[in-house]
Formats: C-alpha cells, structure tokens, sequence
C-alpha cells in the first residue's frame, strides 16, 4: 500500500506515492504525459519488496500544482526538487514515454 504525501519543490506543491522501508535503497518512477504516479501502482510494491519506491505527479499532472508553466527543463528541475526535499541522494530514476526523457535529463 502507497503512502500519499505532498512536498514544495522548485516553487509548486508536488505530490507523490511513496513504498517500501525508509531505509532501503531508493527507486523513482517518473510517468508518461498526461499520465500521473497511479500508473505504477502495479509494479510499485514489487519493487518495494527491497526498495523504497516513490512515484511522483509531475508538473501539470493528477495531484501537483498546474502552473500553467511546463516545459521539460521544469519538470527535470522539479523532479531535482524533490530529491534535494526528500533529502535522496543517489537513486535509480525509471521513466516510462516522457518519464524516461525527464530522468534521462535529471541524471546530473
């Protein structure tokens, strides 16, 4: 079962679901366009098995903020945001369509 939880990140509320133990080794699952972190709740508590997996709404999708404002740099930003919030570090970033372009670009 997914935990629900809101955090600020590059100036807008972004919503995500969160799985696993704490301590585990952390997972991101970034979704497609017009999509939102619902997508993963099949494959999420299977990975949470030996992860901590978080799934995201990204900018302009299902609970985050819709600024009015979306580019890809935004949303890699944001992305980056949330890291930095969630205080990560190192991660495995998995994205599916436009998911896969936003960790493809968050990588640094």
């Amino acid at each position: 079962m997914s935990s629900n939880q809101v955090i600020g990140s590059n100036g807008i509320e972004m919503a995500y679901r969160a799985w696993g133990a704490p301590a585990a080794r952390p997972m991101v699952l970034l979704h497609a366009l017009g999509e939102s972190a619902a997508d993963w709740d099949d494959v999420a508590p299977v990975f949470a098995e030996n992860r901590q997996v978080y799934a995201p709404d990204l900018r302009g999708h299902g609970r985050t903020d819709w600024p009015g404002e979306y580019s890809l740099e935004l949303m890699c930003a944001d992305v980056a945001g949330l890291l930095d919030a969630l205080a990560l570090g190192r991660v495995d970033l998995i994205g599916h369509s436009m998911g896969c372009a936003n960790a493809w670009n968050s990588r640094d």
